[in-house]
């Protein structure tokens, strides 16, 4: 027998002989009895008896499925501890804020503490805070107190495992995330949670986050009765239901939740330079600063993988995924505007930092599952917007997921322009004017700028931005931006243009791709945790914006976020970069203060100095920031839809294109057999966009130009300097030329103004033309001549005072009002148009003569007993002007002498 063969056997015997052997004996040579088991906890049979049937998710959370409600299995280990929940519209109800992919709430905070049956789910204190060993801390915790949000039933208790099953339920009901509220604003309220037509839509696990989808439906029996028009509260928020009955609100929301952890990432200070999202909270280790709100940026924890090398890897890259719902004809469009990021990251050292993967084939994939980084398309209606959506660690301000959404509805560039473009002026726009002529207009939450609300009024825009405003203030934030549809618009008015100059030879794919890109790219710097830098379209000239060569390497702004228009100055050549095919120079700068590594640092304050070196470049050319906190009335240079260095020149280029437009819509369209709808949309739309120029030309008179810079900063300008007397004239006597003379209405031929359409089936619509074009220069005339207006310009004057050829108060009257007034005298006739703009002239004056403002009642009673003595000799000397022209000047005339002869009586 070999020695193989014999272990073999030795074990064989050993095996079938050891058992017997292992047998204790008793004293009478019976075998003892075998060890009973330990005596199981009834409790933690109770437990399992209660989950055996149950379905089970594992993942970050241990959930079980009963019907429609939903259990946590809670280690006690984990009480105390914070996790995070972010819920996500799975799909959409309106077409404003509650889409798909739109956040229900950012990252909300929580933990859970033990009652005596009961689990509490708490919020912590953020918004204050303080350090255990603080002297004031005792204070501050009576001062500043946690919230206590549910209360959970224990339904078993597991005392061997040391776990809790808890019902968990009203976690995913919404009212945690305020839905009912949300769904109530937008749409119009109340609507309340059927929970009999609800459900548990899916419940995934996964080793970081557990995914819940819940299928709500939410009623409203009175909602949209027929014949009482939408809820006023919709009507007030400017939202447009996507549903076919406002009765019924079915929604899906997704729900992510998973254990805080703690990480390496290493929260960055704010500096007001450098524009970037932050986390702000009040603190004790400030109370005796000038200011105790500390403030970190919002960014990614991105980390190299040699934080040493001059050029490494990420540890972990941003990786963006694009939806398969994106059409595959865009995706190469899409992939090019978040890879374009790649360029600020690799200046700091990064290599391959922003990716994008596709997930056609991923069973997994849940566009709202916070584990991907998501750019996905949405349909609306007539919608037309794009938007960045981040959320971060409301502790440390870190970024841990983000996606953007973009309308479809972006790209339909031949949707019809007249009714956004008119029905705002129409809509009481020569009330505002007067206004805005009479009263110092609060730049507020509400009205925005005073420019905002002379052309804007009520319109959807400016409702939906108070529907943001109401959002935020009921503590949801669903958005860092979100591109608004004067985007379509000015892509309208480019690509109409084009076709009027080229006839056609620029595809319209091709002009879609630009656009795309560009938009894109702004709202994937939005989640890289940049803000708007409305400044940024000051970077190059009129003329450079026109060089190919120039703009496909600076791209057409110092950073893609900014509102910047279509390129006019490219579409006047019918080529080039119509948008930016880059990010600029300053988001590369952006990019360096908030991602730049520094290893040595080792903490948030070790790295202040470092930063501040960077942020002293604040006066390099491009590196400029002012953001939404920074639109006003007065700063000129600080606008949105504006552009070049030289924006005097450019809205004259903006003015030039759209007469292009109007007379290539009155003398080629429509063609045979075409209807005259097209033609009336861009005669409306270039009308439109020649009067909007007002906007920009008028905030240089009586203009500012503001800066960011600290004392000592490279190329460091004055933080608030007059614009410069030369170019306020220059602006005032632009607008006289190009919008308060008859200019306009002389370039629509009789034939056009009896040849409109609306298009429509219910044609109710009348062509005001008239009406349409007086209003818009009644707004201009405000725009010039407003009380806001007229104190700033005083104001500049002092500020100046000592220097030559200052533009003053007393020059801005009689040029402004010389133009207004120019034919009176003359014995020309008056156009319809003129004597309306005059005759508001008039009202304006006899108001302001009553203003609170010295300076302005002085000029505005003199300019009316002037205006009085020159109507005086035109009547005279009448000439042979016609019969309108006649009874105006009489008319105006005893108008300003009812004025100058009023009787003041004082009581005794």
């Amino acid at each position: 027998m070999n020695r193989s063969l014999l272990v073999a056997c030795l074990a064989v015997v050993c095996g079938v002989i050891a058992p017997h052997q292992a047998l204790a004996q008793t004293p009478g040579g019976k075998p003892a009895a075998a060890p009973e088991p330990p005596k199981r906890d009834p409790k933690s049979l109770d437990y399992e008896k209660a989950v055996k049937d149950l379905k089970r998710i594992d993942g970050a959370w241990t959930l079980y499925i009963r019907k429609k409600e939903i259990l946590l299995e809670l280690p006690e280990s984990k009480l105390g501890q914070m996790f995070t929940l972010q819920a996500t519209f799975n799909t959409g109800v309106a077409e404003d804020n509650t889409q798909a992919g739109f956040p229900v709430n950012n990252v909300d905070l929580y933990s859970f503490e033990k009652g005596d049956d009961t689990v509490y789910l708490v919020q912590p204190t953020l918004s204050h805070r303080w350090s255990a060993t603080d002297p004031y801390r005792q204070m501050a915790e009576r001062s500043f107190p946690k919230a206590l949000l549910n209360t959970f039933r224990v339904e078993q208790t597991d005392p061997e495992r040391k776990v809790l099953l808890v019902n968990v339920s009203s976690i995913f009901n919404g009212d945690t995330v305020r839905l009912p509220q949300i769904l109530s604003m937008v749409l119009g309220g109340p609507y309340m949670l059927d929970r009999d037509r609800s459900s548990i839509g899916s419940a995934k696990g996964f080793p970081d986050n557990t995914v819940v989808r819940m299928n709500y439906h939410f009623s409203n029996p009175q909602g949209g009765m027929p014949g009482l028009g939408d809820n006023p509260l919709a009507a007030l928020f400017g939202s447009t239901s996507l549903l076919e009955d406002r009765r019924s609100a079915p929604v899906a929301v997704t729900y992510n939740v998973t254990w805080r952890k703690e990480s390496n990432y290493v929260p960055r200070l704010a500096d007001p330079r450098v524009g970037y999202f932050t986390t702000d909270y009040w603190t004790l280790d400030k109370f005796f600063d000038d200011e105790q709100t500390r403030r970190v940026i919002n960014r990614w924890n991105l980390k190299k993988k040699d934080p040493f090398a001059a050029i490494s890897e990420p540890v972990k890259p941003i990786v963006w995924t694009l939806d398969p719902a994106i059409p595959k004809k865009w995706r190469p469009a899409v992939r090019d505007a978040v890879l374009r990021w790649n360029a600020a990251f690799e200046k700091i050292g990064f290599k391959n930092a922003v990716q994008v993967q596709e997930v056609d084939n991923d069973p997994d994939y849940d566009h709202a599952d916070q584990r991907y980084n998501t750019i996905r398309w949405t349909m609306s209606e007539n919608a037309g917007y794009a938007i960045a959506l981040f959320r971060t660690d409301p502790i440390t301000g870190e970024i841990i997921s983000a996606g953007v959404n973009f309308d479809a509805t972006m790209l339909s560039f031949t949707t019809r322009e007249h009714r956004e473009a008119v029905f705002p002026i129409l809509n009481g726009g020569e009330s505002r004017a007067m206004e805005v002529l009479t009263h110092a207009h609060p730049e507020n939450d509400t009205a925005g700028t005073i420019t905002d609300y002379l052309w804007e009024g009520n319109s959807r825009d400016m409702k939906l931005a108070n529907l943001m405003r109401a959002s935020k203030k009921a503590g949801w934030s669903p958005a860092a931006c979100m591109t608004p549809r004067e985007m379509v618009n000015q892509a309208r008015f480019g690509y109409a243009t084009l076709q009027a100059m080229t006839g056609g030879r620029i595809s319209p794919d091709e002009y879609a791709r630009q656009f795309i890109t560009d938009v894109i790219s702004h709202e994937v710097g939005h989640c890289m945790g940049l803000r708007h830098n409305y400044v940024a379209s000051n970077y190059l000239t009129t003329a450079q914006l026109g060089d190919e060569s120039i703009t496909s390497v600076e791209g057409n702004s110092s950073s893609v976020m900014d509102y910047v228009p279509v390129n006019t100055s490219a579409i006047l050549r019918g080529k080039g970069n119509f948008y930016s095919n880059s990010i600029g120079v300053y988001d590369k700068w952006a990019i360096e203060y908030g991602y730049s590594e520094f290893p040595r640092a080792g903490s948030t304050l070790g790295e202040v100095y470092p930063l501040s070196q960077i942020a002293a470049k604040s006066g390099l050319p491009g590196h400029a920031f002012l953001t939404d906190d920074d639109i006003n009335s007065w700063d000129a240079y600080t606008n949105v839809w504006d552009n070049s260095k030289d924006p005097i020149n450019y809205s004259l280029a903006n003015i030039t294109a759209a007469r292009k437009l109007l007379n290539f819509a009155i003398e080629s369209l429509p063609r045979t057999g075409e209807s005259y709808t097209r033609r009336t949309d861009m005669i409306l739309m270039a009308v439109s966009r020649i009067f909007r120029e007002s906007r920009y030309l008028g905030k240089m008179v009586g203009g500012l130009s503001q800066t960011r810079n600290f004392k000592g900063d490279q190329g460091e300008r004055r933080t608030l300097a007059p614009v410069p007397s030369s170019i306020q004239r220059q602006a005032a006597q632009q607008v006289i030329k190009n919008l308060l003379k008859d200019d306009v209405a002389a370039r629509i031929p009789t034939e056009a103004l009896q040849r409109m359409t609306n298009g429509t089936q219910e044609n109710t619509w009348d062509a005001p033309v008239r009406r349409v074009l007086s209003t818009q220069m009644f707004i201009t005339y405000s725009t010039m001549m407003g009380l806001d207006k007229l104190d700033r310009i005083g104001e500049n004057e002092f500020k100046m005072r000592g220097e030559k050829d200052m533009y003053t108060l007393d020059e801005h009257f009689a040029t402004v009002l010389g133009a207004v007034f120019s034919e009176v005298g003359t014995g020309q006739n008056i156009s319809p148009n003129r004597r309306d703009l005059q005759r508001f002239a008039v009202n304006g004056l006899i108001a302001q003569a009553g203003s609170s403002s010295e300076d302005v009642k002085m000029l505005a009673s003199d300019s009316l007993r002037r205006l009085s003595a020159r109507f005086g000799n035109a009547l005279a000397k009448p000439g042979k002007v016609n019969g309108m022209t006649l009874v105006h000047l009489r008319d105006t005339k005893e108008m300003i002498d009812r004025y100058l002869e009023r009787k003041v009586s004082v009581p005794r």
